[in-house]
């Protein structure tokens, strides 16, 4: 199938699918629009997320770290005192 035929003109998507295709434009303007309104608050949630998932994940794992150095360590901002340390971040 090439798209220079007439195939196309007959293509029909279900309405289901137009809906869903509808949706998402819809939440990628609303994405766009919060990057930049909010964009310090965009960070902290996805900061937060990612410490969360790396815990959850290091828990999983058997790796402990104190929460107090989770954090920073996740986020880059000291560098890791142990082995354990050292592999929590992922």
């Amino acid at each position: 199938m090439t798209f220079r035929n007439e195939r196309l003109k007959n293509f029909a998507i279900p309405a289901g699918s137009v809906w869903l295709m509808t949706d998402i434009a819809q939440s990628k303007g609303r994405q766009d629009l919060y990057t930049k309104q909010a964009p310090q608050i965009l960070k902290t949630l996805r900061d937060m997320t990612l410490v969360q998932s790396v815990e959850s994940s290091n828990r999983i794992e058997g790796i402990t770290v104190s929460a107090q150095r989770l954090k920073p360590l996740v986020l880059g901002n000291v560098r890791p005192k142990n082995r354990s340390e050292e592999k929590a971040p992922g």
